[in-house]
């Protein structure tokens, strides 16, 4: 199937929704993030998550919706530019993350690519 061939059989990560509650609004998440300049634009990407923090509260609280290094926000309260997601996370109490979590190294372990299945000095199919 065109997923399989796509990941290998590695399990595809769908993003998920979160909301914090700070007290109050110009409070920090207690996360470091970097803007991430990419072929399809810019994206907004966790470095670190430090201890203490309330993203970190959240974590211990929900572990099957950790927030780590490497996730990429896709949205925060509807804002999808990276700039205005900085924003909008420092003028609210409630802040909605729409999150995607990449999937761990070890599941792209022997994932297939379209150079693993065209024969050597064959084209592509189109």
């Amino acid at each position: 199937d065109l997923e399989g061939f796509l990941h290998g059989g590695a399990a595809v990560q769908k993003p998920f929704k979160v909301t914090i509650r700070k007290p109050v609004a110009t409070d920090s998440l207690g996360i470091v993030v970097g803007l991430i300049e990419t072929a399809l634009g810019p994206e907004l990407r966790v470095d670190y998550v430090p201890p203490g923090g309330r993203l970190h509260e959240w974590n211990v609280a929900h572990p099957e919706q950790h927030i780590g290094p490497g996730c990429i926000f896709l949205d925060v309260n509807g804002n999808v530019d990276p700039r205005e997601m900085l924003q909008a996370s420092l003028q609210a109490c409630d802040v909605t993350l729409t999150v995607w979590s990449p999937p761990p190294a070890s599941a792209w372990a022997g994932a297939r690519t379209l150079a693993d299945t065209e024969p050597a000095g064959s084209e592509p199919q189109r």
